[in-house]
């Protein structure tokens, strides 16, 4: 069994459980305010979590909300062309998987209800440089990411929550997701219902 620690995100606010030998980035480079990001370091995975605060995209609406996050993702990773993005599943309101944040909101007695979408994709993303020292163009290596997402619309604080595990397709081929990892890694899913909102005050 992998051993496991509980982190605190955002000041505590936050908590989940992350792979013992998973690293806090922001010890290594600076990490924008609104995220928090975690990576494997044992490997050579570099799988990456990143829990990261939005504003509620109220244009959005939940039937869309998976696709809607995961093409912002893909235009992020510098994805441009339709065959670089694939999105091989979806599921709708799957709070189930975040139970301790739903006991959460009801010891708050929030009678407002939260809703939950994962998704499973893959991304085929450029690594390094786009240009040399002199700004020349280079041609850079583009290889498939597995990306599995949560997104967490809490509407009553106007917020949309991200939770994201990226990781390198071993395959470097689109169907390597849909063959090996369809559903939702085991990691993933012990981060998921491990993941606590502690202070609320954090929306404030």
């Amino acid at each position: 069994m992998t051993e496991t620690k509980q982190v605190e995100l955002f000041g505590g606010a936050m908590v989940c459980t992350i792979p013992a030998h998973w690293r806090d980035v922001a010890q290594i480079r600076q990490v924008p305010d609104n995220q928090e990001v975690y990576q494997d370091c044992a490997e050579e995975t570099g799988a990456i979590l990143v829990v990261e605060i939005l504003e509620h995209q109220s244009d959005v609406s939940n039937d869309d909300a998976s696709r809607f996050f995961f093409e912002d993702l893909a235009d992020s990773n510098g994805c441009s062309k339709p065959e670089d993005r694939v999105l091989h599943s979806s599921s709708d309101d799957t709070c189930n998987l975040i139970p301790n944040v739903l006991k959460s909101m009801q010891q708050l007695s929030v009678k407002e209800s939260i809703h939950c979408f994962v998704s499973v994709g893959s991304q085929r993303v450029a690594q390094g440089r786009d240009t040399d020292i002199a700004d020349r163009p280079i041609h850079n290596e583009s290889k498939w990411i597995d990306i599995e997402m949560c997104a967490l619309r809490m509407k009553h604080v106007e917020t949309d929550l991200l939770l994201t595990l990226s990781t390198p397709n071993g395959n470097n081929a689109a169907e390597g997701v849909s063959k090996g990892r369809e559903q939702h890694s085991n990691a993933f899913r012990s981060i998921l219902s491990s993941f606590n909102v502690t202070d609320w005050s954090l929306f404030d």
